[in-house]
């Protein structure tokens, strides 16, 4: 992925995704917080990689109301 400077690099490790529905709705309540977020789902590693302006915090709230269990994270660099 891309970097974008002056962004937040957010790994988050989430229960529950299995389809590309899950993937549409992460992604879009990710970029309801910022349109310009670079947002990775990758369901095998159950992961998300977020690239733009919105904290691990912010992010964790987006994807827990979508109602998936975020299990960790990591602020990459």
């Amino acid at each position: 992925m891309p970097y974008l400077p002056g962004a937040f690099q957010v790994k988050l490790i989430v229960e529950g995704m299995t389809c590309g529905h899950c993937v549409k709705a992460v992604t879009s309540a990710i970029q309801k917080l910022d349109g310009n977020a670079r947002v990775v789902v990758d369901l095998p590693a159950r992961s998300v990689r977020i690239n733009g302006a919105v904290t691990p915090q912010q992010a964790t709230q987006a994807i827990q109301d979508c109602g998936y269990n975020v299990t960790g994270s990591a602020e990459e660099t």
